[in-house]
């Protein structure tokens, strides 16, 4: 049973003293006055946040799991059609990188980096996404990494679902995969976030 399943057999003060812990073992550094607020959360609020602090990795290489939570797994096949009928915001946080991705993407430099979802950085990163979708929470944005042996896009996806986007898409193969597939690449750059 994961830990968000196990959470919602429990009270809102076990969940707090989980979500602490989780924070702390995830991230030693984190901002913990985020916690504090936990309480005054709505209990869906706090489900979604714990069980995206529970999966964000603070080392970015090693086997991907192949779902994630609150967002849609996509294959290449599922990128080429999405691109090509919903026009989704694809964001490559660029961690892993030789300069090209998918056309069309933004480059926010280590925007999926593992650690807290509170914050500065969480904030500043919320503030971006803000600006490029409008403040449509429901604009189709499509996470990318270098491959399914990193989890800069997989946290990237999180830190989304975390900030309440609903159409979240995790492309796990990444830059890698669209390359083996003869796609198409373009210089990308960082962005200021």
């Amino acid at each position: 049973m994961a830990l968000y399943e196990r959470a919602l057999l429990l009270d809102p003060g076990s969940i707090l003293a989980m979500a602490g812990t989780a924070l702390m073992l995830i991230n030693p550094w984190a901002d913990c006055d985020y916690w504090m607020n936990f309480e005054m959360m709505d209990r869906a609020e706090q489900l979604t946040t714990l069980a995206a602090a529970a999966e964000l990795n603070r080392v970015l290489s090693g086997l991907t799991p192949t779902t994630v939570s609150g967002a849609r797994t996509i294959r290449t096949g599922d990128l080429v059609a999405l691109l090509a009928e919903r026009k989704p915001l694809v964001i490559d946080p660029i961690t892993y990188f030789w300069g090209q991705s998918i056309p069309g993407a933004v480059g926010l430099k280590y925007a999926g980096s593992g650690g807290s979802l509170s914050g500065t950085g969480q904030e500043r990163l919320r503030r971006k996404i803000a600006t490029l979708t409008g403040g449509d929470l429901s604009k189709p944005i499509v996470t990318v990494g270098w491959n399914s042996e990193r989890f800069d896009g997989r946290n990237l996806a999180l830190r989304l679902v975390a900030m309440g986007y609903t159409n979240v898409y995790w492309y796990r193969g990444g830059r890698e995969a669209w390359d083996v597939n003869g796609l198409p690449e373009t210089e990308l750059a960082a962005t200021d976030w």
